[in-house]
């Protein structure tokens, strides 16, 4: 079956700590008759996704949209202030340190 997903993924954005965002790619899996995964393949996002992954982010910090905490201390992330107007998404380190863009709300017109 061909199957549509996300994948975290570097974005070329420059610098040393790179940013990390949701990608989206294809994959084929095949199970067996016991619906076990025997076979896996694709999952690499496609440079076109990943230069629009990479504008996307870049968009979201010339119009405000994004507040980067990945600075902030991963002990104190508790998040209990109320963003910026317009402030829509985050990058916050990971699990693993990564700085990940992260939707945090919506926006109404």
């Amino acid at each position: 079956m061909e199957v549509h997903a996300n994948v975290l993924h570097p974005l070329p954005i420059g610098g040393q700590d790179p940013l990390h965002a949701f990608v989206p790619v294809d994959l084929t899996v095949a199970v067996d008759k016991t619906g076990a995964i025997r076979v896996v393949a694709g999952g690499v996002p496609t440079d076109d996704c990943i230069a629009e992954a990479a504008r996307f982010a870049q968009s979201l910090r010339d119009h405000g949209q994004v507040a980067d905490e990945s600075e902030t201390n991963l002990a104190t992330t508790k998040h209990e202030a109320r963003p910026a107007p317009g402030v829509t998404h985050q990058i916050r380190r990971d699990e693993k340190g990564r700085r990940v863009l992260q939707r945090t709300r919506f926006t109404v017109a």
